[in-house]
């Protein structure tokens, strides 16, 4: 390691509690920690000293995160397959917000155009849309269990559930996970944060989360 660096012209930051180490000769900063007892019997098992170590990696991690002033933000970035990064994770983040993969159905579409969108889109759920707003939603589910009692020129919004859940764009995707499993639903509209707060009942989508894209991120 200390090669590598010192090709590449790497600076060193060495630790250690001997002054004559080969580390701390060939580090460009030295930091040199106090010799302590271990705290087996026969004072050989590093305990004390690991201990050590680790609170001072600890304390320089913080005052560099402090320093650089490293966000939240920028943990999910560079951190994003560890705990803390999925638990930053935000439904924008990882929602479907291409139009051309969004289920929208046009609220004058009759069930025929609606069951071909849905079978395309591929998520079991189709967003009722009318004047660019989401009005209502209509499952695969729902459509199977009602259209034996219409014609296929029957208009979808007869068979639409009006006041459809959905999130705020910066809702965590844990949240948005509990919900769906306390809901038993695989999908979410997702809004702006402002239409969510206000609770809209008319709302402009701004995509949509399934629940495998959860699950891909391992949400939990």
């Amino acid at each position: 390691m200390l090669k590598y660096a010192n090709r590449f012209n790497i600076k060193i930051v060495g630790v250690s509690s001997k002054v004559d180490s080969l580390l701390l000769k060939a580090s460009d900063i030295k930091i040199l920690l106090p010799k302590v007892k271990e705290a087996d019997p026969d004072n050989l098992v590093p305990t004390s000293s690991t201990s050590l170590q680790l609170l001072l990696g600890d304390c320089l991690a913080i005052c560099l995160m402090n320093k650089m002033k490293f966000t939240k933000e920028r943990f999910k970035i560079y951190h994003p397959g560890g705990n803390i990064g999925q638990t930053l994770l935000l439904v924008k983040d990882i929602m479907i917000r291409e139009r051309n993969k969004i289920p929208l159905i046009n609220f004058n579409s009759n069930i025929v155009t609606a069951v071909k969108t849905i079978s395309k889109k591929n998520l079991g759920i189709g967003i009722i849309i009318k004047n660019k707003s989401v009005i209502g939603i209509v499952t695969d589910g729902d459509i199977r269990r009602g259209a034996k009692n219409y014609s296929k020129k029957t208009k979808i919004t007869v068979l639409m559930s009006k006041k459809p859940l959905y999130v705020g764009e910066n809702t965590s995707a844990a949240k948005a996970l509990s919900i769906m499993n306390e809901k038993k639903i695989t999908s979410l509209i997702v809004s702006s944060d402002s239409d969510y707060k206000k609770h809209k009942v008319f709302f402009k989508p701004k995509g949509i989360l399934h629940i495998h894209s959860l699950l891909k991120y391992g949400i939990k």
